[in-house]
């Protein structure tokens, strides 16, 4: 299971709590520690909020803090309050680590961690009845009701909050930007699209995770989601993925992100896979994302879904069981799936083996020749042994190939 797929809600951060459960990320040791704090919660009051009490329940996380909501009702003494207050502190910079907690142990002074919620503004903001004190607050308000932030932010209301009451001057800017007040035609002005929106939310709450169309996920939770729609065969969400990933909107919430480095190493791989989107050959498309962010990941082609394929070898002894009943299978023996799970494992030198294999096939036998090299190439580098099956198979193709050989001359 991706990380942090069976964490209920109340353990995870803020930020991540928001994410799908297949979109939450990696996470990071601060994580960790919230999730100690949480489980202390446990253990003092005998339970903690259900997931939907957690969801219920985050823009009061926002305005006072996990603790305070996780802990309403119930008075710890003050020693235990200090070390709660570390780990549950929401903002991850403030938030104790080990040594911290070792201190307290030791009863030295640890780092003092205010009880408090997310607040940046002197005064709060309105949204739909409701005061938010801090734009991360504001910008999870924004996401649960689009059509609404739309209204909102055809005004300059937010961008002179953020100038005069948090007096985040650049952030003003941003956002002014970004919902089109400057522009001199009105009906662009009044036009903001979802990834407008999005990028809205993204600058007020850059830490946060990536909302768009119903969608939201931690930047480095995108190989996991992928994969868990592929899979669960969620074509809604499969469009959205496509969606995040062809404008780029992954690229610009780990460019505002304080958790990767600015030369962060993950922007080029989500630029190529924009080119992936942008010329969706057979080997390219979600298929070789989905390979290409999670290494190891087993081939989710249907035709070896249930053989738990990780390797070259794996892949043409399952195709070749597959091949192995009464009927020889229908289609092409590699499929999307297929081409891209092995594209991904392949070496220079396999890849150059099967592109010579095709070469000069005439048209209409590119297929079935390329298929034939391809599988002799398994055959060959991988030791697979005989593959009867797939001879079947691919014997069972090669009809436009024969044809080309005798309409030949010499």
């Amino acid at each position: 299971a991706p990380p942090g797929f069976d964490q209920p809600v109340a353990h995870e951060p803020l930020p991540r709590s928001l994410a799908a459960r297949a979109g939450r990320g990696e996470g990071a040791a601060e994580c960790d520690m919230f999730a100690l704090g949480v489980t202390l919660v446990a253990l003092l009051k005998g339970a903690v909020p259900t997931d939907d009490v957690v969801q219920a329940r985050t823009a009061l996380r926002y305005q006072s803090g996990s603790m305070a909501v996780f802990m309403s009702g119930f008075d710890p003494s003050a020693r235990m309050k200090e070390l709660l207050a570390g780990l549950l502190q929401d903002d991850s910079k403030q938030r104790w680590e080990v040594d911290d907690v070792y201190d307290w142990l030791a009863g030295r002074r640890s780092r003092s961690a205010p009880i408090k919620g997310l607040r940046d503004g002197v005064r709060p903001f309105e949204f739909r009845g409701a005061r938010y004190g801090s734009p991360a607050g504001i910008a999870h308000a924004f996401a649960e009701a689009p059509d609404a932030a739309r209204h909102t932010l055809r005004e300059r209301g937010l961008v002179d909050w953020l100038w005069r009451s948090c007096g985040d001057k650049d952030l003003a800017a941003r956002v002014k930007v970004l919902t089109h007040l400057d522009a001199k035609d009105r009906a662009t002005r009044s036009s903001l699209s979802d990834e407008d929106l999005a990028l809205v939310c993204l600058a007020l709450d850059p830490n946060g995770p990536l909302r768009f169309r119903g969608l939201s996920l931690m930047p480095d939770g995108l190989g996991p989601l992928l994969a868990t729609a592929i899979m669960n065969e969620q074509v809604d969400d499969l469009k959205v993925i496509s969606q995040v990933i062809e404008r780029g909107l992954v690229i610009e919430a780990v460019q505002q992100s304080a958790l990767f480095s600015r030369d962060d190493p993950y922007v080029s791989t989500c630029r190529s896979h924009q080119a992936y989107l942008k010329f969706p050959g057979r080997d390219m498309g979600l298929e070789r994302c989905v390979y290409e962010l999670n290494p190891g990941a087993p081939c989710m082609s249907e035709m070896v879904r249930n053989y738990c394929v990780t390797t070259l070898h794996d892949l043409g002894q399952a195709l070749n069981r597959h091949a192995g009943g009464d009927k020889v299978p229908i289609g092409r023996p590699r499929d999307r799936h297929v081409i891209a799970f092995a594209t991904d494992l392949m070496s220079p030198g396999q890849m150059q083996a099967v592109r010579l294999g095709a070469v000069g096939a005439t048209q209409g036998a590119e297929d079935c020749m390329g298929d034939l090299a391809f599988f002799a190439c398994i055959q060959r580098t991988e030791k697979t042994g005989a593959m009867r099956g797939m001879a079947r198979w691919i014997r069972s193709r090669m009809e436009p190939a024969l044809d080309s050989f005798r309409s030949s001359t010499r």
